[in-house]
């Protein structure tokens, strides 16, 4: 008698998000835009229209320009200026 075999389950990875938190005004309304071939993107929050551009590397994905749009706006390092609209 051989034992009763278990299922296995896999779990499927958690996508990226696309969508983050604005360090300004607590939303959660910023976006990341990249123009393929660009060397840079725009972090912008559609709340309180805070944008900034940083640049953007061949292994970024949006997390990675979120993350140093972050760090530079808690810093102090950047002055986030406000966006048209």
């Amino acid at each position: 008698m051989g034992r009763k075999r278990r299922r296995i389950i896999k779990r499927a990875p958690k996508p990226l998000p696309k969508i983050f938190t604005c360090p300004v005004c607590s939303a959660f309304a910023v976006t990341v835009t990249h123009e393929p071939g660009s060397d840079k993107a725009l972090v912008q929050c559609g709340s309180c229209k805070k944008s900034l551009e940083v640049p953007w590397y061949p292994a970024y994905s949006e997390v990675d320009a979120y993350s140093k749009w972050y760090d530079l706006v808690v810093k102090g390092e950047a002055s986030v200026e406000a966006g048209k609209g």
